[in-house]
């Protein structure tokens, strides 16, 4: 039996006629050994974005803009059309790719409607491997909104979306919370580059 709660990428993507490294080349005007060199050093597209958007890479202004462009366009290919209203872990999960490349925990509140339809995206930003945020800042920003329910969201950076002892507590935290103040809290769902998870299957979130 398919597990509704756990997700992966895989079937997201029609498999590619061209290899990354040849993507890469292309971006970098066919320059193959110097997309080579690169593609061995990082074997990421994440990775290679990552380190193009610094300094560790001799690449010129337009080459940087280009893969920035190149992995941002092919995230919005994949969660083309709109997503409104969200309808499962799954569809939250695909409106979040763009929090996939990034470095750093973020977390999303999408605030919800009574038919579940988001009504405010608000982002938090935390460090590397933590989320800085307070069940009380969630409940503030829902009732702000104006919103009776919502869905948190939020990346791993280290590509594993496998829930940690912090987030199931966290996710704990939010639901007493939640019931608190009488607002519906419909899921949290963790995204990485590994896949998505649901912890509303846990029993986490009421």
């Amino acid at each position: 039996m398919t597990d509704l709660n756990v997700g992966s990428w895989q079937h997201q993507a029609v498999r590619a006629s061209l290899t990354p490294h040849q993507i890469l080349a292309d971006l970098l005007d066919g320059d193959d050994e110097r997309a080579h060199r690169i593609w061995r050093r990082y074997r990421s597209a994440v990775g290679v974005h990552r380190a193009s958007q610094g300094a560790g890479l001799e690449l010129s202004k337009i080459e940087r803009r280009r893969i920035d462009a190149a992995l941002h366009f092919g995230l919005a290919w994949l969660t083309e059309p709109g997503l409104q209203p969200l309808s499962g872990a799954a569809h939250v999960a695909r409106a979040c790719l763009d929090l996939l490349p990034l470095a750093t925990e973020t977390l999303i509140v999408y605030v919800l409607d009574r038919g579940h339809r988001p009504i405010r995206k608000l982002v938090i930003a935390g460090g590397v491997d933590r989320v800085i945020a307070s069940p009380a800042d969630v409940m503030r920003s829902v009732y702000a909104a104006g919103g009776t329910g919502f869905i948190l969201v939020h990346n791993h950076p280290s590509g594993d979306p496998s829930p940690s002892e912090a987030d199931l507590r966290f996710t704990d935290k939010v639901r007493r919370a939640a019931r608190t103040c009488h607002l519906h809290f419909v899921d949290h769902v963790i995204v990485a580059r590994g896949g998505w998870r649901s912890l509303r299957s846990r029993g986490v979130c009421g």
